[in-house]
This record gives structure tokens, sequence and C-alpha cells, in this order.
């Protein structure tokens, strides 16, 4: 098991390059500065980026059904949790307005 695995990152103002992760569960968690959207991305090829689930169930409205929530951070801080394979991935900063940058870590829990 690779509880523990984990990375960091400061002073984030663009999408990351890619990094691999070993697979498991892991807490991706955001303190988005100024930034409007912070989203993990995961990729098969090294070229289409993919929104990654998390196990965050959205609620059921007027007959539409949940589903599951995309691991990012609109405008707010937060914490989440996905399980992923092995494979690689990246941050996706989108609307950087002014500083501060965004902070994130993505950390193998499980």
């Amino acid at each position: 098991m690779n509880v523990g695995e984990a990375k960091h990152f400061t002073a984030l103002t663009t999408t990351t390059a890619p990094f691999v992760l070993k697979g498991g569960r892991y807490a991706i968690i955001c303190d988005i500065g100024d930034i409007d959207t912070v989203a993990l991305q995961a990729t098969m090829d090294g070229t289409n980026w993919l929104a990654v689930p998390s196990l965050q169930v959205a609620p059921v409205v007027a007959g539409e059904g949940g589903g599951t929530l995309p691991v990012s951070f609109t405008d707010v801080d937060g914490f989440k949790t996905a399980d992923l394979p092995p494979g690689q991935y990246r941050l996706a900063v989108s609307g950087v307005d002014t500083s501060p940058a965004a902070v994130a870590s993505v950390v193998r829990i499980q």
C-alpha cells in the first residue's frame, strides 16, 4: 500500500505539468486563492484530459439523477476524496484574476 504518497503545489497559477499517481483513495485539498477553478484531470493517452469523479454524490433534484461530482473547486476552498487508478493526472487551473495563487495537495489516504 502507498499510503502517504503526496503531491503538493504552491503558488499555483497555471495548469500543472502531468504527474503520476500510484492509485488508491486520495484526498484532494485546495485553498483556491483568487483563482476561479482548480480541477483534477486524468489522461490515458497524454493528450486528452478528462474530469475525475469524486466520491461525493450530487443530490437528486426534481426528477434529475444525482451522480458523482467532479473533483473541482470553484470559488471555494475545499476537500474532496476520490478513488483513482494508477495513471497520469494534472490540476487544471482557470480564471486567474490576481494573487494570491492557489495551494493544492493530492494525498493518498488508503
